[in-house]
């Protein structure tokens, strides 16, 4: 039988695909298990394939440390110290200067020039100014105010040693009216118009209508007093240093604006407010000793110069102010500077462009180069009055009320029910 094997012969596997050696095992009978000497059975094996050598593999990163914090260092040991000498005597802080008298007019040193302490209302030192400003040219004060001035003792008057200014609802509206009309009839008749003929009604209808409607419908009436042609005051060659000083109280309310300042006297003309000899305002200054608005809650002080159609101004406000207080308002004036004070403090300063290096101070576009309009002998007068409404006002309350300015029902309600009372305790005015 064609590939039978013969005991004890060796047998080469002969197939294509690969060729093995069979190994030859002793052969046992497989009846009584006793070998079989000299033969060998041939069994095939297959060989064991080698294993694939291993893959390269990348080592793995090396692990990094977590970083270790810092060791802090065990402080050393505290060392004995000795007793601590005795502590030398530290000198005292040096104490602040005295804050100046309030009222330093009565002050050592201080020469006084005029005085009121309003226990009576003096017509000697004090006139009304009446109106709205329509008869100066300037309507509503110039500067869009609603009250009606007026010399009625519900406006002005004096009690308990001060001098009371009262802005006011005029409870009959149709006396606003009919006094509107008086005043145009007055002025008419001055500029020499006969009643009844057709120039006054030419010049009675364009200063009534429609101006004295809108006094009747406003209904605000309020004071103003000035020293004009009374007493007027500025720095002279013997008097190098003027103040003004007064002590207030200041009412609060939507569009109240109280002031205490002072409008030229040299060359100043009944018909014109704010002119003076350099021409008309602001060629020839104004001064505000204090001007505050609405709530009260700071004081402005300004200087206001410059020429026909150039405003300029300085103007310094105090940090804070308790409106329910009385406080004292002084200017100290000299030819080439002015401060402010409230209270004693002072909180600003204005120099003169003649005294300063840049020339940045106040002028006259009519005496440029010189201390005008504020210089010796430009005299001024002082004023008391408290307005309604206006520019300054509205500005203030637009700034903190989003852009919205008040009307006309807020400030009347602002006045009700009996009016809102400036008090002056008194006014002073000295030298050295």
């Amino acid at each position: 039988m064609a590939g039978t094997l013969a005991v004890g012969q060796d047998f080469i596997d002969s197939r294509p695909a690969v060729a093995r050696k069979l190994k030859s095992v002793n052969m046992t009978n497989t009846i009584s298990g006793i070998p079989l000497k000299g033969q060998k059975r041939y069994v095939w094996r297959p060989r064991r394939k080698s294993p694939p050598p291993p893959r390269r593999r990348r080592p793995p990163p090396p692990k990094r440390r977590p970083r270790r914090p810092p060791r802090s260092k065990a402080p050393p040991p505290p060392r004995p110290n000795p007793s601590p000498p005795p502590p030398s005597p530290s000198p005292s802080p040096p104490s602040p200067p005295p804050t100046p008298p309030a009222d330093r007019c009565t002050s050592a040193g201080w020469n006084m020039l005029f005085e009121d302490n309003f226990n009576t209302f003096d017509a000697s030192k004090w006139s009304y100014q009446l109106y709205d400003g329509y008869q100066y040219g300037i309507g509503d004060w110039g500067n869009q105010q609603l009250e009606w001035m007026s010399n009625s003792t519900n406006n002005v008057y004096t009690a308990d040693g001060n001098l009371i200014i009262n802005a006011r609802l005029e409870p009959d509206p149709e006396v606003l009216w009919n006094d509107c009309w008086d005043e145009c009839r007055q002025r008419c008749t001055n500029l020499g118009y006969v009643p009844g003929s057709q120039e006054f009604a030419w010049c009675i209808d364009p200063c009534g209508w429609p101006r004295c409607d809108f006094i009747r419908k406003r209904q605000i009436t309020s004071g103003r007093i000035r020293t004009f042609q009374k007493f007027s005051v500025s720095p002279t060659e013997q008097t190098n240093k003027i103040r003004i000083e007064g002590r207030m109280k200041l009412p609060t309310g939507t569009g109240l604006w109280p002031a205490f300042w002072l409008l030229p006297e040299a060359g100043a003309r009944t018909t014109c407010s704010g002119c003076g000899q350099y021409g008309i305002w602001p060629s020839s200054g104004e001064i505000d000793v204090m001007e505050a608005v609405n709530s009260m809650d700071r004081i402005i002080g300004s200087v206001h110069y410059g020429r026909e159609g150039e405003h300029k101004y300085s103007s310094y406000f105090t940090p804070s102010l308790d409106p329910e207080g009385w406080h004292t308002f002084a200017l100290e004036w000299t030819p080439t500077m002015m401060t402010w004070a409230m209270d004693g403090y002072e909180y600003g300063s204005s120099s003169s462009s003649a005294a300063t290096p840049d020339g940045s101070g106040w002028f006259s576009g009519g005496a440029p180069g010189t201390n005008a309009p504020f210089g010796v002998g430009d005299t001024f007068h002082l004023i008391l009055n408290l307005a309604v409404g206006g520019t300054l006002p509205n500005a203030v309350y637009q700034a903190t009320h989003k852009g919205q300015i008040p009307d006309l029902k807020m400030v009347q309600d602002a006045l009700r029910p009996d009016g809102k009372k400036m008090m002056v305790d008194w006014v002073r005015v000295c030298g050295q």
